[in-house]
């Protein structure tokens, strides 16, 4: 059964599929600058509204910044929930141009979920086709949870579009030879630890293609040189963040150690009584949930994190 099954998708393809991508493309700039349009425009839609479901940590995201603009709070530190204070520096800027009020705050989300975008079909692009980046871009910005995180005034997106760009940059480096984007990269690397936690996985996700790097390249010397580019524009641009966390240290994984899912307060959060092979069964569940197609609402967003059309793909 299985093997007609594949026959079978063999068939459609050859008769349908292969004729499909070999469409040409319309120009990617027309493309791309109406994609950003529809996102833009899907994000500002009633961005003021409060729906029944608005979380309490938008409020606290918006105090937080608006301590930052009137003097109260530095940059460089932490603060509600042990949150990097420059990651509320954007809300800040966009309440204050805005308005200290729900949209100006949740402003400070769309403008890095936008930039995102670009700089996404770019990394994908170079590391695949222009085709595959545009797919894997509309697929994106059309996203249901993508479109329901950058309507929130918090940080989640900006730490998105700081891991995209450190990878895009790195990479990019790498492919060109070029010392400023190493430069970028290693600046972008260090602002990761001024953003939301999540972004701090970025250097296990660098780890796989500097490991390739190195036997690849044509001149090591220089590899080893734009390596060391990177890294010191990295530890520059964290040493005002990094001197607080050394004085501090108990701030830099106080909230990891709280939503970790086998820990005490994420069992009891998710209500996980078992052992940690079941828990993280049941956390895989919850992500791709192909099957009951539900997930928390906690921030308005019901909906399978990975959805059917991109798991298809």
């Amino acid at each position: 059964g299985s093997r007609q099954l594949v026959r079978q998708f063999c068939l459609l393809h050859e008769k349908y599929l292969s004729k499909i991508m070999n469409i040409p493309l319309p120009k990617t700039g027309y493309l791309l600058f109406f994609l950003l349009s529809l996102a833009l425009s899907l994000s500002l839609y009633k961005l003021g509204d409060l729906p029944y479901s608005v979380h309490g940590d938008e409020g606290e995201t918006a105090l937080a910044a608006l301590d930052i603009a009137k003097g109260k709070t530095g940059i460089f530190g932490v603060g509600w929930y042990d949150v990097p204070l420059f990651a509320f520096v954007p809300h800040a800027v966009t309440m204050a141009v805005f308005g200290e009020n729900t949209f100006g705050n949740r402003l400070g989300s769309v403008v890095f979920a936008i930039a995102t975008i670009p700089l996404f079909y770019l990394l994908v692009g170079m590391l695949f086709t222009k085709r595959i980046a545009l797919t894997a871009t509309v697929l994106l910005a059309t996203s249901h949870m993508w479109i329901a995180l950058s309507r929130l005034g918090l940080p989640y997106v900006q730490t998105t579009f700081f891991v995209v760009s450190t990878v895009y940059f790195l990479i990019g480096g790498m492919k060109m030879e070029q010392k400023k984007f190493f430069v970028l990269g290693g600046i972008f690397l260090g602002l990761c630890f001024y953003s939301y936690y999540p972004a701090r996985i970025v250097p296990f996700l660098l780890f796989p293609y500097v490991f390739v790097y190195f036997p690849k390249a044509k001149n090591r010397k220089k590899a080893l040189v734009h390596m060391a580019i990177f890294l010191a524009s990295a530890v520059i641009t964290f040493i005002p963040q990094g001197k607080y966390f050394l004085e501090h240290p108990e701030t830099f994984s106080s909230r990891t150690d709280t939503v970790f899912i086998f820990s005490e307060t994420g069992r009891q959060w998710t209500n996980y009584n078992k052992s940690n092979g079941e828990v993280l069964l049941e956390q895989t569940k919850k992500t791709v949930d192909i099957f009951r197609g539900d997930n928390s609402t906690q921030y308005g967003y019901k909906g399978q994190l990975i959805d059917y059309i991109t798991l298809t793909f």
